[in-house]
């Protein structure tokens, strides 16, 4: 990290080193110096780009997907959302970056809920975002591969 560290801060270098090296830690098991890297890289972007800048949100993803890795999950969903909620205002609710996000999330939630998503755009997004329809659009895609004799009709809600 000390050789990271040597780069000017705000350089982009210095971010990208951070990612490297927290990948190396993570390849070599070394979880705490992995999420120490990533902490930093986060910072560093923050401070570059702004918190709300799209270019911090790999280091959200990154740190979402560490703590996926090491079980704690609020802290994962959290870094997800953060991200979601940075694509959500920089590029539109139907925008192919938010809907990675959800992807993302739902990835996550896979897990945790088989009716995650649904509870998700329920409680969030609403059924009209071109989003909550590709998600859970997925969810149905999956329901009807673990059930070929089920019949979706969509409802009248």
């Amino acid at each position: 990290m000390a050789l990271a560290e040597q780069l000017p801060p705000g350089n982009e270098n210095l971010i990208e080193a951070l990612g490297s090296l927290a990948r190396t830690y993570g390849t070599r098991q070394n979880y705490k110096e992995a999420e120490k890297a990533l902490q930093r890289q986060l910072t560093v972007a923050e401070k570059t780009f702004g918190a709300g800048s799209p270019r911090v949100t790999e280091s959200l993803a990154s740190l979402g997907g560490l703590a996926e890795w090491l079980n704690d999950y609020v802290s994962a969903e959290n870094y997800f959302n953060r991200a979601l909620a940075i694509n959500e205002k920089n590029f539109g609710e139907n925008s192919f970056r938010t809907s990675e996000s959800l992807r993302v999330i739902q990835l996550f939630w896979r897990g945790a809920s088989a009716t995650a998503p649904v509870r998700y755009c329920l409680a969030r997004r609403g059924w009209e975002s071109a989003s909550c329809a590709i998600m859970l659009d997925g969810f149905a895609q999956e329901v009807k591969a673990k059930f070929p004799s089920l019949r979706l009709q969509p409802s009248a809600v």
